[in-house]
């Protein structure tokens, strides 16, 4: 159920950006033609007149500023898809590997479920192997490991947002330079 409204989202958001893009462009130009017929200028001065003579015409600074704007808006779009397709329940909570550890558990085998933590890599897998590295220590200990291992894990997974904090500062700033 939930896959599917990220897939509608993915849709949506694309037709938005497309549309947008294209309302910006026509814009632009009905923008141009409004100014020209406003001047009483004819119609075969518009030629030179579009996105790519503003850029030019900003010199090396411009245009390097336009391609460091064209990253952020590649690099921002990147982590987005990026999140989309990796901070999922199925991979940060992978169904097989639980049912694996609560076999194990039912079964009493604090080694067995110890060990397939170390084999299977995750963020549920790291918080179960400290769990079950601190059982000899006593319940005080196992929580404090599962806090800050679980802390830990959380601060990776949102890392993709700090990230993508940055670059919605720096893309304005950008824009304003």
């Amino acid at each position: 159920m939930m896959k599917r409204y990220k897939v509608w989202f993915m849709v949506i958001a694309a037709l938005g950006c497309l549309l947008s893009w294209q309302g910006i462009a026509f814009g632009q130009e009905e923008v141009a033609a409004g100014i020209e017929v406003a001047e009483g200028a004819d119609a075969g001065t518009a030629d030179g007149d579009g996105f790519f003579t503003v850029i030019k015409s900003g010199g090396v600074v411009g245009i390097i500023l336009w391609l460091a704007l064209l990253a952020t808006s590649m690099i921002c779009c990147a982590l987005i898809f990026d999140s989309f397709m990796n901070v999922k329940e199925s991979k940060v909570i992978p169904i097989a590997f639980v049912e694996k550890i609560q076999a194990a558990m039912e079964q009493g085998d604090i080694m067995k479920a110890q060990e397939l933590c170390k084999e299977e890599p995750g963020p549920m897998s790291n918080i179960l192997g400290s769990a079950f590295d601190n059982v000899e220590d006593g319940f005080e200990a196992i929580q404090d490991a599962v806090t800050v291992i679980a802390d830990m894990e959380t601060e990776r997974l949102m890392q993709r947002v700090n990230y993508l904090n940055v670059i919605g500062n720096l893309a304005p700033m950008l824009g304003l330079l």
